[in-house]
């Protein structure tokens, strides 16, 4: 009986110490920042993490995900604006679901200082991360 006193003091104890490090939940959601629920892809999966640096006062041209992502600002902030004009302010230390299938872009609003961002994007392969808004793709974002 003692033994198995022993080996289950040791073993929470173990458990316990495995799992000493803190954690914060940075957002979890099933809907982008405009409300939109976010699809999964239906092709193998494809995981991509990009780093971006934006000047200040740089207007990233509209564009469009056909794919789920959200991101972290590390430094600085960007305004995200769709087409129709909704806008979401984002400030270091913020994270983004970003709006998925509809037509957005970004600036960075400082006149001095570089904004950083990790965006994580939950994509398939084969599919393009980000299309960019032009003449022949401005009606269709997604396949």
């Amino acid at each position: 009986m003692i033994k198995k006193l022993s080996l289950l003091l040791i073993v929470l104890i173990i458990s316990k110490n495995s799992w000493a490090a803190e954690q914060e939940i940075l957002i979890k959601t099933s809907q982008d920042w405009s409300g939109q629920e976010l699809t999964y892809p239906k092709r193998q999966t494809e995981l991509t993490t990009l780093r971006i640096t934006i000047a200040p006062q740089e207007i990233i041209p509209f564009h469009c995900h056909q794919v789920a992502l959200f991101g972290y600002v590390l430094s600085g902030s960007v305004q995200v604006e769709t087409m129709s004009g909704k806008k979401e302010t984002l400030k270091k230390g913020e994270t983004l679901v970003e709006v998925q299938n509809t037509w957005h872009r970004g600036f960075n609003p400082s006149k001095s200082k570089n904004t950083e961002i990790v965006l994580f994007y939950v994509g398939s392969k084969g599919v393009d991360n980000a299309i960019i808004y032009n003449e022949v793709n401005k009606g269709k974002c997604h396949e």
